[in-house]
């Protein structure tokens, strides 16, 4: 609870959203210059949700991985032996 402070809000509605009716934040006091369509933009950046690679993507990329580091093994025991 903010008591005596005066603070800039942004409120974003989403009347849309499943689980949330709004989002309220909150302007540190050194913002006091920022553009509105940059505060804008950083919210709704903030609100976005977030993309994940698919498991598969992680997966090829851990063979491949694997592969690279078994591939180096193999070349460093042929020049040592």
């Amino acid at each position: 609870m903010l008591k005596g402070v005066n603070h800039k809000v942004i409120e974003v509605n989403r009347p849309d959203s499943l689980y949330f009716d709004r989002a309220v934040f909150y302007l540190r006091p050194e913002a006091d210059d920022i553009p509105l369509h940059a505060a804008l933009s950083e919210t709704e950046r903030l609100l976005a949700p977030q993309r994940r690679r698919p498991f598969v993507q992680h997966l090829v990329w851990f063979l491949l991985g694997a592969l690279a580091m078994g591939g180096g093994c193999a070349v460093f025991l042929r020049i040592m032996g």
